[in-house]
């Protein structure tokens, strides 16, 4: 892989003000929006991104500062690498899909580094270019990723269960407070930018207490970022992609227009049933 600096990322489409396109990216409005670095009128510059890095403290597992640089092809295996000997994150500028990713790393720091630090572990031990089943789950999280904090644990024993209506229509009422979505993944992210019926993530459940919605969102960014990160040191967690729970996301209220009406949890194609070999991961209290 060939890394080169570069302080001014071009091309693409930039949306000033994306962060307020949809809920889920409330974090991110909270910490990085308007006014700050993702509200400009075109694309933030590396420099920019790695100010937003080192303004929240983002550092590999061995506490290098992260810093970022172009990329030109190369495998998952270099990347990961690279940053967890280095600390040098590749982004494609002007792409939507490595900014999330920075975003990630400044919204999420120490869980993205005990991935990268997991990643890296495996590739040491690791032969051939196959993934195992655990660098699977970590890739699938780190994608497609969201953790639910769950004040009230029936909420999560619903989803385990795929009880889908009960979850966002019996108890709609309940989730604003205790069933609060956070997306990790920064590939769920570029899907976010334009949603579409199918959308699904892969969650982590995490039991909180009743004053976790009425924290500061980076206090709750910041205590979510801790538990997470902790869970998937865990080298015995994480050990397949059925650790984690599928979650129809635009089932979240105000998260897809029209949901609303009761009516739209009756597509079954979606809002699937299901069994599993065994119960998806929930963290500890």
């Amino acid at each position: 892989m060939k890394y080169g600096r570069c302080l001014h990322a071009t091309g693409g489409s930039w949306e000033p003000d994306f962060t307020r396109r949809h809920a889920a990216f409330a974090p991110l409005a909270a910490l990085f929006g308007s006014p700050g670095p993702l509200s400009a009128d075109h694309w933030p510059s590396l420099m920019t991104l790695e100010t937003m890095l080192g303004y929240r403290g983002a550092t590999n597992a061995a506490g290098i500062p992260l810093t970022l640089g172009t990329a030109v092809d190369g495998a998952a295996a270099a990347y990961e690498q690279r940053i967890g000997r280095h600390g040098e994150i590749a982004m494609r500028p002007g792409q939507w899909h490595d900014l999330f990713n920075v975003c990630m790393w400044a919204l999420w720091p120490a869980t993205k580094a005990a991935l990268n630090r997991r990643h890296c572990d495996a590739l040491a031990v690791e032969a051939g270019s196959r993934r195992s089943p655990a660098r699977d789950a970590l890739t699938a999280f780190d994608e497609d990723g969201i953790v639910i904090a769950v004040a009230d644990p029936p909420l999560a024993d619903l989803v385990r269960g795929f009880r889908w209506r009960e979850l966002f229509v019996d108890r709609r009422a309940r989730l604003a407070d205790a069933f609060q979505p956070f997306v990790i993944g920064h590939g769920l992210c570029e899907k976010l930018l334009a949603p579409f019926v199918g959308l699904t993530a892969k969650a982590l459940l995490v039991p909180v207490d009743a004053d976790f919605a009425r924290l500061p969102m980076t206090r709750r960014c910041a205590l979510l970022d801790a538990v997470v990160a902790r869970l998937i040191g865990d080298a015995a967690r994480f050990a397949s992609t059925t650790d984690l729970s599928p979650l129809p996301l635009l089932g979240l209220p105000n998260w897809w227009p029209g949901n609303e009406d009761p009516g739209f949890y009756d597509d079954a194609n979606y809002f699937r049933g299901g069994r599993r070999r065994h119960a998806p991961m929930v963290a500890p209290a």
